[in-house]
């Protein structure tokens, strides 16, 4: 047993010692086969899908062959994540936000309030029916207030263990 372990190693650690030898890697093959200087006939340096001509500087890092988004095109993508985002929102009954106390906290989160976001069409459907309550609740309109906001512009409400978040949205 002893005797089979010891001649697999030596196999091994040979094979191991003899293999850089014998392998000629992408990188090295470019210099082995006589390009060091880029002279010669299949010398340029480049491997299949590999360019050596420079950037031309007209890609600005952007994706390279991807156009720039319209405004239009950009407000669409945030009105398609942002309202899927709060597609999930669990609906909440009136009276949980009209009794609110805030014993642990209330959150305003802005939601697709950036450059063109402001244009983007939210849907306020999980919050609409709670708008008026939001509003006579002195709390949560106290903390809208402060943040810049009001109960008309609350697209989302979340009441979990004493602690709210209301998500607002400031259209245009």
């Amino acid at each position: 047993m002893i005797r089979s372990t010891l001649a697999a190693l030596a196999i091994i650690t040979s094979f191991a010692l003899i293999s850089p030898v014998g392998f000629v890697g992408a990188a090295q093959a470019w210099t082995v086969s006589g390009c060091e200087d880029g002279e010669g006939e299949g010398c340029a340096g480049e491997y299949p899908g590999m360019s050596s001509e420079p950037d031309s500087g007209d890609k600005a890092g952007d994706g390279g062959d991807l156009p720039a988004l319209t405004e239009q095109q950009h407000i669409s993508t945030m009105e398609q994540t942002c309202n899927a985002a709060l597609e999930n929102l669990a609906k909440i009954p009136a009276s949980i936000v009209t009794g609110f106390a805030a014993d642990n906290g209330i959150s305003i989160v802005g939601v697709c309030n950036s450059g063109p976001g402001h244009k983007a069409s939210i849907d306020a459907s999980q919050a609409l029916p709670l708008q008026a309550a939001i509003a006579a609740n002195p709390v949560l309109s106290a903390a809208l207030r402060a943040r810049g906001y009001s109960a008309d512009d609350v697209v989302g409400v979340v009441i979990f263990d004493g602690a709210a978040t209301l998500y607002a949205h400031k259209g245009v």
